[in-house]
């Protein structure tokens, strides 16, 4: 290629031919890529969000606290997660006598402790 070349573009370290770029034979370049545009027209993309990253955290733990005589989960127990790193998780059990999730990043023990009941529940 000899002439009309882009001066601004380089592929492979040569200016880039375009529509109308002559070869050195007096060849000229007819038609090129439809997805290519080298010049000062500019069409964006249209924004696409990018997906929620999730967290997916190797170590994650809950506990269920039972009733010692029935052994069927409690609900409403107020109680702290305690991690061998410092974390500290409070909350009161669900209806399923779930805690709360704990995660981390590293494997660790984890403390529950039931704190004590100020609160009474009749059902």
């Amino acid at each position: 290629m000899s002439g009309g070349l882009a001066t601004t573009v380089l592929i492979n370290g040569k200016p880039a031919a375009t529509v109308d770029s002559v070869g050195t034979h007096g060849n000229k370049v007819i038609a090129g890529s439809g997805t290519v545009i080298i010049g000062n027209s500019h069409t964006p993309a249209p924004f696409v969000a990018p997906l929620p990253v999730e967290i997916q955290w190797p170590f994650n733990e809950h506990f269920v606290i039972n009733c010692q005589d029935s052994g069927k989960p409690l609900s409403g127990i107020e109680y702290t997660l305690k991690t061998a790193s410092g974390k500290i998780v409070t909350g009161i059990t669900g209806v399923d006598g779930k805690t709360k999730m704990i995660h981390s990043d590293i494997a660790e023990p984890v403390e529950l402790i039931i704190e004590q009941q100020t609160k009474v529940a009749i059902a």
